[in-house]
């Protein structure tokens, strides 16, 4: 599955301004001062939520959304059973989490609505999307998409000329609306689930930051 998760990394965001359209209504997705908080609302101010850098004080949070979502959002994928279930949970707690942050090869936001954690997203160096979660009820709000825009700009400022991940049943139409193409034969996952792969090519931006040469 799309998380076996070891770190988070520290990079800033650049700075800019893009325009997103979600539910049919135009958003504004902006950075929101020096913490690289972004804000995403909408033209008519129905909602707001903030993509932003995760921090050692999210773990129980951020955990609780990944329970959360994994048990009732990827029924289709568990089908209730339970141990596949406690294998998928296993490393879903705070230490977890906490072990996460501790890695330079992985970048790792929250998004808040309310003063609530709501979604995680974490992408490691090496191109690969291992968490892209969301709480209960914060589906079909743009809120998964905010994220996923989030590691993708890390990517391109890594230098990252691809992006991979396992999707679940239950994200694939998700990661295909966002140019996410199939790539591979579905795989064996935790307990009676299944991976799903794929991949997509990332447009150069002229800004990238080349990785950093890490043999030492």
């Amino acid at each position: 599955m799309p998380d076996r998760v070891v770190g988070g990394h520290k990079d800033r965001f650049d700075s800019r301004t893009e325009r997103l359209s979600a539910n049919l209504s135009l958003v504004f997705f902006e950075k929101r001062g020096p913490g690289a908080l972004y804000q995403l609302s909408s033209a008519l101010g129905c909602r707001m939520f903030a993509v932003r850098h995760a921090h050692p004080r999210d773990a129980q949070a951020a955990t609780d959304v990944l329970r959360r979502s994994i048990t009732e959002l990827c029924a289709l994928d568990h089908r209730g059973d339970s141990d596949t279930l406690g294998k998928w949970l296993a490393n879903k707690t705070p230490q977890d989490f906490l072990s996460w942050l501790a890695s330079d090869d992985n970048f790792c936001v929250v998004a808040e609505a309310d003063s609530h954690v709501v979604g995680v997203g974490l992408l490691h160096r090496s191109g690969e999307i291992r968490l892209c979660y969301l709480a209960p009820g914060a589906q079909r709000k743009g809120i998964g998409k905010a994220i996923y825009l989030a590691l993708e700009e890390q990517a391109k400022a890594w230098g990252l000329r691809t992006l991979r991940l396992e999707s679940t049943v239950s994200a694939r139409q998700f990661y295909e609306r966002q140019g996410f193409l199939s790539a591979g034969t579905v795989t064996p996952g935790f307990g009676i689930s299944h991976c799903h792969p794929y991949e997509k090519q990332l447009q150069p931006t002229g800004r990238e930051r080349p990785a950093p040469d890490r043999e030492r």
